[in-house]
């Protein structure tokens, strides 16, 4: 349930320009672009893409908030939510996207995979997909708000030549870091939702969206 960004808004920067990358607003200052901007590696040849929407509002009706809370990996919320009795009630929530993609060009490697931008939620890769053997472990550190979060649920997935890969599930320890295994070549991503109870009147739920995609052979 991976929300597309809505329009009629305008984009904002990431705080990444002290770290070597091109910042380009979408649409900045026009009125019909998505709400996101986008950053890429400032070398000859890219090797890593990101983009950060604007927070945005959404209600959605009993049925729709708890099987989003199932299938997107924030089970807790939902046990909450069946403890409290609020399983038969709606929800507002604010939620915000921050996404990045790696890919490898050419034999270099490239220690972009590991770069950190400071979004509100954000994965951050601690070895190279590119560089490690299949079935090799492969550790990502999830920061909130520049911080690991503790117990998060993280789920990973992918295709392989049309083949949809069978999706897992883990949560990070202490130190905000999850061991994830690929085992199978093809286009893999990384995601978590970090939900927390707002504490703005008019809302239930605020969310920050993170996601990592790559590529292994």
């Amino acid at each position: 349930m991976w929300r597309p960004s809505e329009s009629r808004t305008s984009a904002r920067f990431p705080a990444a320009g002290e770290l070597g990358y091109r910042q380009r607003a979408l649409g900045a200052g026009d009125p019909t672009a998505p709400a996101c901007s986008v950053s890429r590696r400032a070398t000859p040849v890219p090797t890593s893409w990101a983009f950060s929407t604007r927070p945005r509002e959404i209600e959605l009706r009993a049925e729709e908030f708890n099987a989003y809370l199932e299938e997107d990996g924030i089970p807790d919320i939902l046990e909450a939510r069946r403890r409290s009795n609020e399983v038969a009630q709606g929800a507002r929530e604010r939620y915000s996207k921050h996404v990045k993609a790696v890919f490898q060009v050419g034999a270099p490697r490239s220690e972009d995979f590991n770069v950190v931008l400071g979004y509100p939620a954000e994965i951050v890769l601690l070895e190279n997909p590119y560089a490690i053997g299949r079935d090799a472990p492969l550790r990502v550190r999830c920061l909130v708000d520049g911080r690991p979060v503790a117990n998060q649920m993280v789920l990973w997935g992918g295709e392989q030549r049309g083949r949809t890969l069978a999706r897992r599930g883990t949560r990070t320890g202490a130190d905000g870091v999850a061991e994830l295994t690929l085992d199978a070549a093809g286009r893999w991503y990384v995601k978590f939702v970090h939900m927390v109870r707002a504490t703005e009147r008019g809302l239930d739920y605020e969310s920050k969206w993170a996601a990592v995609t790559f590529e292994t052979r």
